[in-house]
């Protein structure tokens, strides 16, 4: 019973919180813990993570299960973790300045850890780009993590996208993907939407000399969008038709990004001028 004590349990987390703290800038706030040794499993009521004094997420709850054995053995494995209602500021992320000093080329976290299930039940990103916002409500995940290789299945119910007030909407989000030391594979990302949808799967490999591609459909209604995008620029072009693209992105070896598409679907309008076949490719 001393083990699971309260004082037991706080003395506990101090320890460890300082340690993540001290060791990687990370600050984890927690509001109520429950500690257990034997069987060994943790449960936390409002997490905060901030690093810097930059808030990044904060969680409802979460859950971890863990065995010892398995736990300080090597690869050092966490059973089952389990976060509900987490909410990340995507902003915070990158606005973090990252240490290429700090990490170590003989440190191998593919190797080092295991996670047996990963489960987001739950979740919203926030984050803003080129006076664009976007937010995902309703994100729920489930991966893992084991021989080296991250397995990951995301579902969001509603992605949106607001500029300077104006709204284009999607949902669901499907995101299916790999990942490894050697890269990631995306083997399913589609966005469905009203006014447009996206249909992408590619790979990126982190070796020196190799690149990668995604190839990539995508459908769009020209008056709406470009409405969306800037009213000025609608008002000008006039739009009308429903564009439906074919493409890939290739990352060459050397750094070299190349883009080709291909309109496929019917007579689309701008500016007063038809077109029935439109393509591109560019290199740079």
């Amino acid at each position: 019973a001393v083990v699971h004590s309260p004082g037991l349990q706080s003395w506990v987390w101090k320890r460890v919180a300082k340690s993540i703290e001290e060791g990687s800038g990370w600050r984890i706030e927690i509001n109520d813990l429950a500690l257990r040794f034997f069987p060994a499993r943790c449960a936390a009521e409002g997490v905060t993570v901030s690093n810097g004094g930059t808030k990044i997420a904060m969680a409802d709850r979460l859950e971890v299960r863990w065995k010892w054995r398995r736990l300080l053995s090597d690869p050092r494995r966490v059973e089952r973790i389990v976060v509900g209602g987490l909410e990340v500021d995507a902003d915070g992320m990158a606005s973090l300045e990252t240490d290429a000093g700090a990490s170590s080329s003989e440190f191998d976290v593919w190797q080092a850890f295991e996670i047996g299930e990963l489960v987001l039940d739950g979740g919203r990103i926030a984050g803003s780009a080129l006076n664009v916002e976007g937010q995902i409500e309703g994100l729920s995940a489930a991966a893992v993590m084991t021989g080296g290789i991250a397995r990951v299945a995301v579902d969001a119910k509603r992605l949106v996208i607001l500029r300077d007030g104006r709204l284009l909407e999607f949902g669901p989000l499907v995101l299916r993907a790999n990942a490894s030391a050697d890269g990631v594979e995306v083997e399913e990302l589609t966005l469905e939407g009203e006014d447009a949808s996206l249909d992408t799967h590619g790979r990126y490999s982190f070796e020196e000399g190799v690149g990668g591609r995604v190839d990539f459909s995508a459908v769009a209604d020209l008056a709406s969008t470009t409405e969306w995008w800037d009213p000025n620029l609608a008002t000008g072009l006039a739009p009308a038709g429903r564009i439906d693209v074919v493409g890939s992105v290739e990352v060459a070896p050397g750094g070299e990004i190349g883009v080709e598409l291909e309109h496929r679907g019917g007579p689309v309008r701008l500016a007063g001028y038809e077109f029935e076949r439109l393509s591109a490719a560019l290199r740079g």
